[in-house]
């Protein structure tokens, strides 16, 4: 049975056992102690009985598989407990039979921290992977982690790429705020179609348009903002700039569960070819009125102050 979650206002790590995943929750616990929030870390396990064995033979290797993962998970937490000096972290176990309650489980999430790949090397958000049963299962924020060595530059901006919808200014609050943790740089890139006998035209409705998104974000005072206009393909502009980010920050169309990572869509190409981190930010994501998650997440886990998870 899945217990409940602690508290909300907290960061969950996608676990799967995969190299790729310990990336991940290496990662979650770093943010999690940036944030002053709590980590769980929740692990999908899968079983594979031989089917040339009886039921009774089965269903023995099927408990042989689950506490195997168990005590994966459990060396997974003690290692964040000791690296990362936080004490306030705890794994869960879902196992096949309980998949159907992961949503209530992710409930009060502020951030899902998940590996850009799985098992077998399968790519983040591959129908049938972890992370693709994670980001169907919450709307909120979920950071992809690249398994690859020194991914983007740590001291580098944050990118956030723009469009002329009014969920750009939702993306632009979250990115400012994760600039803020990382040096006080966001870069906002809008990329406009170059072609038409109007170019002259469409370069300055561009540039209105960035100013105005911009403007309207009412952005945080402590972090310096670049503005670059370009025509280039949206996710080829992201994606061109991203060797020197630290993070690259980008909308999706509705939840991540239905149709915010369609097959060419700029979120899908900017997770297939880039090298730093990627926070998705959906347009789905529900939350009380007049209330912002990420923003107010530190300081409802300081009002709360609960007792140290184990």
């Amino acid at each position: 049975m899945i217990p409940s979650p602690r508290g909300s206002g907290r960061v969950v790590a996608g676990f799967d056992g995969s190299w790729h995943g310990r990336a991940a929750v290496e990662r979650a616990g770093d943010e999690a102690r940036e944030r002053g929030l709590p980590l769980q870390v929740v692990m999908l396990a899968w079983t594979t009985p031989d089917p040339d064995l009886v039921p009774r033979a089965q269903r023995a290797q099927e408990r042989r598989d689950l506490q195997e993962a168990a005590q994966h998970l459990a060396d997974m937490v003690d290692e964040i407990r000791a690296s990362r000096n936080a004490p306030r972290v705890w794994g869960t176990l879902v196992d096949e039979a309980e998949r159907s309650r992961l949503a209530e489980l992710l409930l009060g999430c502020r951030l899902l921290v998940v590996g850009d790949r799985g098992q077998r090397g399968r790519r983040a958000f591959v129908v049938g992977s972890a992370s693709d049963e994670f980001r169907r299962a919450t709307d909120c924020p979920v950071l992809v982690v690249p398994g690859g060595a020194a991914p983007g530059s740590p001291r580098g901006p944050v990118l956030v790429g723009i469009d002329d919808r009014p969920h750009a200014q939702r993306v632009l609050m979250v990115a400012a705020d994760e600039a803020a943790r990382r040096g006080g740089r966001l870069e906002v890139i809008h990329a406009y179609p170059g072609h038409g006998p109007d170019a002259d035209d469409v370069v300055v409705a561009a540039r209105h348009t960035c100013d105005h998104q911009v403007a309207a974000a009412q952005l945080r005072p402590d972090v310096v903002v670049t503005r670059v206009v370009t025509c280039e393909d949206p996710a080829a502009a992201l994606l061109s700039r991203a060797y020197r980010a630290s993070l690259l920050v980008v909308g999706t169309r509705g939840s991540l569960g239905l149709a915010g990572l369609v097959a060419g869509s700029v979120s899908r190409g900017v997770l297939a070819g880039a090298r730093c981190p990627v926070l998705l930010v959906p347009s789905g994501h529900a939350r009380p009125e007049g209330a912002d998650p990420l923003r107010e997440g530190v300081a409802e886990a300081a009002r709360a102050a609960p007792a140290d998870a184990s």
